[in-house]
């Protein structure tokens, strides 16, 4: 673990989130664009929010709080979730145990989506000029 082979996917994570951050803020458009980018991105989060959301409570001093800490949540893991990421896959190959490598595999699956996302947008943009 001293190794900065071992760290440096964390790093790269940590050096990532600001970027897929403002990118899933600006596509949000203050309210009025798309959050597709946020979802594919952060889907624990996004999901979070929309589960918080859902059973908002009718007060309002109650629902304003509920806002409030889910906002600091799903913020809070929004930026933990990459620098995570890349602990875990290096934490994976560094122990080689069954349960790290499907966690290593998910998150390499997330990554896919992503990926084929930014393809297919990239192709529909090109297509709508």
């Amino acid at each position: 673990m001293r190794n900065l082979r071992f760290w440096l996917p964390t790093i790269i994570g940590a050096l990532l989130t600001p970027v897929f951050l403002f990118a899933a803020a600006v596509s949000t458009g203050a309210g009025h664009g798309s959050y597709a980018v946020a979802m594919v991105l952060y889907p624990v989060s996004m999901m979070i929010m929309v589960s918080f959301a859902v059973f908002a409570h009718s007060d309002a001093f109650v629902s304003q709080t509920i806002q409030t800490i889910s906002l600091v949540v799903v913020i809070g893991l929004a930026i933990l979730q990459f620098p995570l990421y890349g602990f875990v896959l290096s934490y994976a190959h560094l122990k080689e145990k069954w349960w790290l490598t499907i966690a290593g595999g998910i998150i390499y699956l997330h990554l896919l989506a992503v990926a084929v996302w930014l393809i297919i947008a990239g192709i529909m943009w090109a297509v709508s000029s």
